[in-house]
Order: C-alpha cells, then sequence, then structure tokens
C-alpha cells in the first residue's frame, strides 16, 4: 500500500465580506438572499418579460469603452430568463450543453430551464452612476484581488433571478433565487455569482422530475468565449451535486463565488501549493488570490483541512495537521483563518468559515500537514 500524502501549513484569514441585504421582498419557498445586492422594483430593476425561453431584448452596455470577456470587447447583451447573460444574441435554449460551446459567449450563473410565467421574477439593471452599488461591488473585489489596487469599477450589470420555478412545474413546485454581477473598469473585469437555497435543477423538458424539479440534465454554472475552446466550468455542474451549489464558496462565504474574466483565460480564486517541506507532499499551505500568494492561519486547523488540500493538489490522504508554522513562516497576506471543512470539498477556498477574522493571527500560527507515508 502507497500512501501519498500531503503536509500543510496555514496562516491567518481574510475573505469576502457578506454583501448587505437588499430588503426586498420575502421568500415563498427558498431563503438565504440576505448576501444579495440590492434587487427589484426598490432597487430600480427592469423585469424581463414572462415568456418561457425568453429575456430581454438587446441591451447597449452604457459604458463607451464596453464590457471586456475573454479578451474580446462587447458593447451588446442579452438577459436570458434562462440563467444566463449572453454577448451575441438571446439564449433560448432550455437544456445546458457543457461548455465550451462554438457559438454564443455566456455567462451562465445557473444556465437551467427556468420558467417565470408560473412564479419568480427576472430583474436586472445596469449602471454608471449609483456609487452605493458601485463602492460595495468595488470593496468586495479589491478584498480579494489586492494585486489590482487600483480596480474601481465604472459599469455594474446586476442580474437577478428571484424566487423562480423550473418549466413543467406550477406556482406550487419549488423556487429559488440566484444573482450575478459583472462589473468592469474598462480594462478589469470580474462576476460574482450568489445563490440562495437550490432547491431545483432541471426542468420536465430536460428529463427532471415534475414534482421536484431534480434529475436529468441539471443546470450548469461557468464561463464561455465562444470560441470552442476557452471556459470554466463552475464544479458540480450538469451533474446532481449543482443543487448543492449554495453550500460552496471561493471567497469563503458559502453560496458566493468570484472569477476574473477580461483576460483569454478564467481567473477563479484558490490555486493552492507547499512550501518548505522536504517533499512535494508536505509543507506550509499558500493560497493565490488574484496572483497573490499567502498564508492560512492555523484556526480550526485539523485534518479534514489537510485532507482537501491533499485532494486539491492532486495527492492521496492526509496523515498529519499541524500549526504554529511547523514548516516554517510564510509572509505576505494572511488570506484565511477558521476554515471549517467537511474534508470531503474541493478545494480549500470552497471551505466555509467559522469567522473570517484573520487581524488576530501571524505568520507563527501558519498551519501545516505532517511528512507523508508511504511504503
Amino acid at each position: 500500500i502507497t500512501f501519498q500524502s500531503c503536509s500543510l501549513a496555514l496562516l491567518a484569514v481574510l475573505l469576502l465580506g457578506s454583501a448587505a441585504g437588499n430588503g426586498y421582498g420575502k421568500l415563498l419557498r427558498a431563503g438565504h438572499t440576505s448576501s444579495f445586492y440590492p434587487f427589484g422594483p426598490s432597487a430600480g430593476d427592469t423585469a424581463n418579460p414572462k415568456i418561457d425561453d425568453g429575456g430581454s431584448s438587446e441591451l447597449s452596455v452604457s459604458l463607451s469603452a464596453g464590457f471586456r470577456y475573454f479578451g474580446s470587447v462587447y458593447r451588446n447583451f442579452w438577459v436570458n430568463n434562462n440563467g444566463l447573460v449572453s454577448f451575441r444574441g438571446q439564449v433560448s435554449q432550455f437544456t445546458p450543453s457543457p461548455f465550451p460551446i462554438q457559438s454564443f459567449p455566456t455567462v451562465a450563473v445557473f444556465w437551467g430551464d427556468v420558467d417565470n410565467r408560473y412564479a419568480g421574477e427576472v430583474y436586472w439593471r445596469q449602471t454608471t452612476s449609483d456609487q452605493s452599488l458601485i463602492t460595495r461591488v468595488s470593496g468586495d473585489i479589491l478584498a480579494n484581488y489586492p494585486d489590482i489596487p487600483s480596480f474601481r469599477a465604472t459599469w455594474v450589470l446586476v442580474t437577478t433571478y428571484y424566487d423562480v420555478t423550473y418549466y413543467g412545474g406550477s406556482p406550487s413546485t419549488n423556487r429559488q433565487s440566484f444573482q450575478a454581477v459583472l462589473a468592469t473598469d474598462g480594462t478589469y473585469s470580474f462576476a460574482i455569482f450568489n445563490y440562495g437555497d437550490i432547491l431545483w435543477t432541471t426542468g420536465t423538458a430536460s428529463e427532471g422530475d415534475r414534482e421536484t424539479g431534480l434529475g436529468g440534465i441539471p443546470a450548469q454554472a461557468g464561463f464561455n468565449a465562444g470560441d470552442g475552446t476557452n471556459y470554466y466550468t463552475v464544479p458540480g455542474s450538469r451533474s446532481a451535486d449543482i443543487v448543492q451549489i449554495e453550500t460552496r464558496t471561493n471567497v469563503g462565504q458559502p453560496g458566493t463565488f468570484m472569477f476574473r474574466i477580461d483576460p483569454f483565460t478564467i481567473i477563479p480564486l484558490g490555486t493552492v501549493r507547499l512550501v518548505g517541506g522536504n517533499s512535494e507532499f508536505e509543507g506550509r499551505v499558500e493560497i493565490n488570490r488574484g496572483g497573490v500568494w499567502g498564508t492560512i492561519c492555523d484556526g480550526n486547523w485539523g485534518i479534514q483541512e489537510a485532507q482537501v488540500v491533499c485532494r486539491e493538489i492532486g495527492h492521496g490522504g492526509a496523515v498529519a495537521a499541524y500549526g504554529s508554522a511547523h514548516y516554517g513562516q510564510g509572509s505576505g497576506t494572511i488570506w484565511l483563518n477558521n476554515v471549517n471543512c467537511a474534508g470531503n470539498e474541493d478545494s480549500i477556498s470552497t471551505c466555509p468559515l467559522l469567522s473570517d477574522v484573520t487581524n488576530t493571527c501571524t505568520h507563527a500560527s501558519d498551519a501545516a500537514r505532517g511528512p507523508v507515508q508511504r511504503s
């Protein structure tokens, strides 16, 4: 038997703070929209027509520089009822095809067969002047991309799918809410995904169950350049696991994801490496956020967290987890603290936090994993 184990080390933490709640309405079936950015009529949103597989008309980006996405600049967009924003035309397709797709460039927060005729609303608004929203979105981005300290959004698009049900459902079937926010300063572009309780994944035309909205070909989340090559798919897409997306994250806040989307390759947060060990299987855990390597504090650091890091970097099971800078002190930013993994997550960045306080940590508290056991 060969045990390929990795050694871990952690430091202090920082995480995307919860965006303030919107105070609009109350979910009938699903909850947890408190992390959403403001939406609804009181926020000045426009509601899409209640048309199955429909969406908005062609909309012009209200920023002269346009929106940079996958290395291209787009000046028009569509907000589609089926959970995605597109840039070369409306998308009426209700069953998600796996990315990459050789056609339309899209941002898909939850591409599935939404039917807002029976329940829910699809809202959107774009702004270059709402300074409260711009400041909040910019602050959340800067908290996770400190290598771009000059970033301040000059255009923000908020799309919110509020209390929507699925095709084949009814006013009494499961409903849920999710939100996609796009932001740019004309050079750098970002996407933020927010999810409330996800209760359904599939319409009946995609072979889903009429009573539950589950089964069949489930929804997909991610990004498609439209060139048949470049794309990024959020883990769990087009599988039953997508129903748990609100329990996952790449910024330490369950139900929230953030991505840089202006370059040719989408840049998710959360690349991990081990530093200071005697082999590739042990060392201090360091995490990359926005191009900046930092550490994780050892608050609540244990074998479950070590297991997740080992899985993320492609090693076998962990055999030990250490704190107190066992493999030496790191330097720079302390990205995470009080990570609370179940042990089955795909990435340390998807684990929830017991708290997001990092200012009580120093590099003397870097977490680590013990030496490999091999035979």
